[in-house]
């Protein structure tokens, strides 16, 4: 839409996807899943929740992480253009690392990887996050900054499916 029409084009054309998402979700998508459960819970959910010490420790854990993946999202752009001397132009190129990878390399690294403990895909997946920032008070080289990008999308790689699995893990039968 932006390259298509500018600006004026842009912001309509997303909330035309919005309500074709809405559509598409409200006509097509079952009212129940394939392996939901037949009842109701026949416990409260927050009881359950502030009882299990397990689930709230991965809680706190998965702040933390999304703290790590906000940073990446909205504070690095910020800081490569204000202080390591990249132009915004360049950080548009150098985003495109993100979905490159993602699509190329997903399902291959979560296959390569199913044999792996949960555990010690999350600690690898949150190093590989986090500790390649700290290259950045090293240099601004371009080749640095794509070095930390790498590193953050294969440990974003990890983070995303194990979660998920942990959490659909943890849940009670009910």
């Amino acid at each position: 839409f932006l390259i298509v029409g500018g600006w004026e084009l842009f912001f309509p054309g997303v909330s035309l996807l919005a309500v074709s998402a809405w559509v598409l979700a409200f006509r097509y998508l079952p009212q129940r899943g394939s392996y939901a459960p037949e009842g109701p819970p026949e416990r409260g959910s927050i009881r359950v929740i502030l009882h299990d010490r397990t689930f709230l420790v991965f809680m706190a854990a998965s702040v933390f992480a999304y703290v790590v993946y906000i940073a990446y999202e909205t504070v690095l752009p910020i800081s490569l253009v204000e202080s390591h001397g990249i132009p915004s132009w360049g950080w548009g190129l150098l985003l495109v690392v993100n979905p490159l990878l993602v699509t190329l390399f997903q399902l291959r690294l979560t296959r390569r990887v199913s044999g792996v403990a949960a555990t010690r895909k999350w600690v690898a997946a949150m190093l590989l996050m986090g500790l390649p920032f700290l290259a950045l008070g090293v240099s601004s080289a371009i080749r640095v900054i794509l070095v930390v990008l790498v590193l953050f999308v294969i440990g974003e790689m990890l983070w995303v499916p194990v979660s998920q699995s942990v959490v659909a893990g943890l849940a009670p039968e009910d």
